[in-house]
């Protein structure tokens, strides 16, 4: 196991605990303090100093103590972890909310596509009676010239 992860390995998850599984030399709880937030602050003067009391030189001690504290940068409290649920949740829900207007503007658009259908049939009829029609009337017109010509011969 490296310095480091001997280090971390011995980091009490929360203020006051002690991790039994490493040797007693580590043994001393690191001070934690607390924030505005509640979040638990690393030490980093109390660990250097533990750490120098383990047998540490001073600047392996204070460089082991400023990574673990910039490593902590990035935690997320149990308030940050119930705010994500809490947003998760409303966004679940928005998601359930528009995937139920899908649904419904799938529907309607199923209908409009029925519609359409039967529009485009009754079109192609009226196409079909629209030629019968423009024959009836070139027959009409020829019809008609022939009578003329007739009357117009006699």
């Amino acid at each position: 196991m490296t310095v480091c992860a001997a280090v971390l390995s011995a980091m009490p998850r929360s203020p006051g605990e002690t991790n039994s599984r490493i040797r007693p030399r580590f043994a001393a709880p690191l001070l934690w303090a607390y924030t505005s937030d509640m979040a638990a602050a690393f030490d980093t003067l109390r660990a250097s100093k533990e750490l120098q009391a383990a047998g540490f030189e001073q600047t392996q001690a204070e460089a082991v103590a400023k990574i673990v504290r910039a490593g902590q940068g990035d935690l997320a409290t149990k308030d940050d972890i119930a705010a994500l649920r809490t947003e998760l949740g409303a966004l679940h829900a928005e998601l359930g909310a528009l995937h139920a207007e899908l649904g419904a503007q799938r529907t309607e658009l199923g209908a409009q596509r029925t519609e359409l259908g039967a529009l485009h049939a009754e079109l192609g009829a009226q196409r079909a009676e629209l030629g019968a029609i423009k024959w009836v009337l070139g027959l009409v017109a020829a019809l008609n010239i022939a009578i003329l010509v007739r009357l117009l011969l006699a």
